[in-house]
């Protein structure tokens, strides 16, 4: 399926050229019935042949949408579009893929009608779908290379199912009605004429239909044979070039092959130098270990002695020191309380045995007149919630009602200072305001006396002058009675309320001061003022005895904690000294506490945690053998380099250069089976058909001269049986005319 017949060409500045289009392969991947891949020679006749329904005209169609595409308007086609039509029976992509030569160049046209993308790329690997581009949308390859719109290209290249008889008829008669053979047929076959040139042609026809030729393996025509025998020819040129090719393409071969033994020659030069490092990296690792191994054994050792050391220490409670600490801060706080507030500050080691034994002189001697204190006790201690709520609530009520009345006082003296102020204010307008307002009626009386009299013209002076002092003046008095009024009633009515408090506060004060004098009445006493003195004298004794009963209650507080200090300090092995302060104990403690956590971390923690870093005897025993397994490259370097990698980079980086000798083996593997495999092919080949290629050229010149024997008997036959019957018409003529 190839044109080989130039065609008008079209470019994007829509000059005409010639153009030459060649299919090669087609792909789809979904297209009507089609799905799979159809290669095309094109240089030789291509025809495909199959049982109807197969996909032949689907395979035309493919081409046809690869080149312009397939039209989804259903406006011009109404029940069913092109895009439709040819959607993939079985589902899955909707998409072709056409690979062609135009204009010397291979492109590659992709074609996704579900997605309606269009590529193009040429055999640089270069995407050239703009250059084909002729609308907004419109992708037509074909066009551009051919020339052709759609419609003319399906005229010119496509002949459907029922459209041949119209090409080539069935009937003999009819395909040669018109050939200059039938023609010549005609005037030689006459009943005045010679049927030996008709019976020549066809002999030399038969000859010509039929001809035999042993290279080919077959009788056919004479030109089908020629045909066949250049096409012969040209692939065995082809095949005899491309195995030369072939053979003069191996240089570059060669030298990547030397090039690639070179690389890997250095790259296992180099992979040794990396396993000597390695080797002396790994022997300095195990030395290493060895010795942090044999370091972490002399650690453990330590540790275990100075457990051993620790252990009378390991029963100490580890809360001992702050319940210590704590008893005996309890215990200097007890007996700063039990100490008189005039006594010297004694030493840390004073107890309070002293002070507690004296604990009941202490309350006998805090009281003055013992008699007293007890009637004190007998009177108020019978008294009734009532009484005792009236004795508190008059004294309570008492300090209240000075402050408030203190409080109140000071408001009325400041509501006053204020009134005074504002009065001050106010009769700075006023007193102006009269004088004016008198000045004004005044003139204005004046004035009207005037006016009955024959002093008319001084009455309207002393009108126009007395009426706007007596308005100015009126202003002014209305100005003093309106200024700071809402102030002023502010003051009043702060004075007010603190007259009427304090009338409130006077009279709650004499009922009280009636109870009371009821109440010292019921009591025996002869005034108020009496009942006040001894209630507060009752007050201070409760006071007194609630001190002593608290004072001898941190005496036996403090005893105990005393005993708890001791039994903390025996209870860690260190015996009291009543010769030493509780701080020498307390460092004492600390330090048998500090030993016994010191003691737990070595044993529960250090200890075990270092043993599980020591290695065991097998491993020790292994990188031992290991070591001396080593070779003598391996031996410590004196003065290692600064920029020494570890083992792990040399691990990696021998891995790394392992793959590159991999590469380069496979690689080198590829070059040399490549290489022996064309050197193979040519010395197998090439005799072969460069032999073959001469046998088809001396055939090809024997057709060609039996083709033209051919002709030359067929020019010559034809001619002499048009000279024939020229003169046999001459005759017949001369004939007709002498009779």
């Amino acid at each position: 399926m190839a044109s080989d017949a130039p065609v008008r060409g079209f470019d994007r500045s829509g000059a005409a050229g010639a153009g030459r289009v060649k299919l090669l392969r087609l792909k789809a991947d979904g297209f009507g019935p089609l799905r799979g891949e159809y290669r095309f020679a094109p240089d030789r006749l291509n025809l495909v042949l199959d049982q109807n329904e197969s996909g032949k005209s689907s395979l035309l169609a493919a081409i046809a949408a690869a080149l312009y595409g397939l039209d989804g308007d259903k406006r011009t086609h109404r029940l069913l579009t092109p895009l439709e039509r040819w959607r993939p029976w079985g589902g899955g992509p909707y998409r072709i893929e056409l690979e062609l030569e135009a204009a010397g160049e291979r492109l590659t046209v992709t074609r996704d009608f579900e997605r309606g993308t269009v590529e193009v790329w040429n055999d640089r690997g270069r995407e050239v779908t703009e250059a084909y581009r002729l609308g907004k949308d419109e992708f037509a390859i074909g066009q551009v290379s051919l020339g052709l719109d759609a419609s003319e290209f399906e005229k010119c290249a496509f002949i459907r199912q029922g459209e041949l008889e119209e090409v080539v008829p069935g009937d003999e008669k009819a395909r040669r009605a018109s050939t200059l053979q039938a023609r010549l047929e005609n005037a030689a076959d006459t009943r005045v004429g010679d049927t030996n040139a008709i019976e020549a042609l066809r002999a030399l026809e038969g000859a010509a239909e039929s001809y035999a030729c042993p290279e080919l393996g077959s009788t056919l025509r004479v030109e089908t044979t020629i045909q066949r025998l250049e096409t012969k020819r040209e692939l065995l040129d082809a095949e005899i070039h491309a195995l030369e090719h072939d053979l003069e393409s191996m240089t570059p071969d060669l030298e990547e092959l030397a090039r690639v033994v070179e690389s890997e020659q250095e790259a296992r030069e180099s992979l040794a130098r990396l396993e000597a490092e390695r080797r002396r990296a790994r022997a300095a690792e195990v030395r290493d270990r060895l010795e942090r191994d044999a370091a972490r054994r002399r650690e453990v050792e330590r540790l275990r002695a100075e457990a051993e050391s620790l252990a009378p220490m390991s029963g100490v409670p580890a809360a001992a020191e702050a319940e210590f600490r704590d008893d005996v801060a309890r215990l200097d706080e007890t007996v700063r309380r039990l100490r008189p507030p005039d006594a010297v500050e004694g030493s840390e080691r004073e107890t309070p045995a002293a002070t507690a034994g004296d604990l009941e002189a202490q309350m006998r001697s805090g009281l003055e007149d013992p008699s007293r204190d007890e009637a004190l006790l007998a009177r108020f201690g019978s008294l009734l919630p009532e009484q005792r709520e009236t004795l508190r609530g008059y004294l309570n009520f008492e300090i209240e009602c000075r402050t408030e009345l203190s409080a109140l006082e000071r408001a009325r003296v400041e509501s006053r200072a204020r009134l005074r102020e504002i009065e001050a204010t106010r009769r700075s307008l006023r007193v102006p305001g009269w004088i004016l307002a008198a000045l004004g009626f005044a003139s204005t009386g004046l004035a009207a006396a005037l006016a009955l009299g024959p002093r008319a013209g001084e009455s309207l002076v002393l009108l126009f002058g007395g009426l706007p002092a007596a308005v100015l003046g009126i202003a002014l008095l209305l100005v003093a009675s309106g200024r700071r009024r809402a102030e002023r009633q502010a003051a009043r009515d702060r004075l007010r309320e603190s007259s009427e408090r304090v009338d409130s506060l006077t009279r709650r004060r004499a009922d009280n001061e009636a109870r009371l004098e009821a109440l010292a009445r019921e009591l025996g006493c002869s005034s108020p003022a009496e009942l006040l003195r001894d209630w507060n004298d009752h007050g201070e004794l409760l006071r007194r005895r609630t001190a002593l009963e608290e004072q001898r209650r941190a005496g036996e507080s403090a005893a105990e904690l005393r005993a708890r200090a001791v039994h903390a300090l025996e209870s860690a092995g260190i015996a009291y000294d009543p010769g030493r302060g509780w701080a020498d104990h307390l460092e004492d403690l600390a330090a048998r506490v500090r030993g016994a956590e010191r003691h737990a971390l070595l044993t529960l923690e250090l200890i075990p945690a270092a043993e599980r870093a020591l290695l065991d005897e097998a491993a020790v025993r292994n990188l031992k053998e290991e070591l001396a397994a080593l070779p003598g490259d391996a031996a410590p370097d004196p003065a290692p380099a600064a920029g020494s990698r570890t083992l792990a980079a040399l691990e990696q980086a021998i891995e790394e250069l392992r793959g590159v000798i991999d590469l380069l083996v496979e690689r080198r593997s590829t070059l040399r089976i490549r290489i022996e495999e064309r050197s193979r092919r040519y010395h197998a080949e090439h005799a072969a058909k460069a032999a073959e290629r001469g046998a088809m050229e001396g055939a090809l010149t024997r057709a060609r001269r039996f083709r033209q024997a051919i002709e030359l008997a067929n020019t010559t036959l034809r001619e002499v049986a048009l000279d024939t019957h020229r003169r046999w018409a001459q005759f017949l003529s001369q004939s007709g005319r002498s009779s």
